[in-house]
C-alpha cells in the first residue's frame, strides 16, 4: 500500500510496534504526516511479530546479521 494513511491501517493494533514491542521501539515524534521511532535491537535480543503503520525510511547507524 504506497499510500497507506493512518487511518487505512488493516492490522489489529497490537501488532503495532510501538504497542507489540516496546522494548526495542521509541516513539520520538508524531503529527499528521510523519511519525519518528527510534529502534534498538542489542545483539542476542529477539523481537516480537510486529508491523509499522506507515511506509519507511531506515537510517541505520550500526548494523549486523540477523535472523527474520
Amino acid at each position: 500500500m504506497l499510500n497507506q494513511k493512518k487511518d487505512e491501517w488493516i492490522w489489529s493494533e497490537e501488532f503495532d510496534a510501538l504497542i507489540a514491542d516496546p522494548i526495542h521501539h521509541k516513539l520520538l515524534f508524531e503529527n499528521e504526516t510523519v511519525r519518528v521511532l527510534d529502534t534498538f535491537i542489542p545483539p542476542g535480543s529477539k523481537t516480537e511479530i510486529h508491523t509499522h503503520k506507515w511506509p519507511s525510511t531506515l537510517y541505520i547507524l550500526s548494523w549486523s546479521d540477523f535472523i527474520r
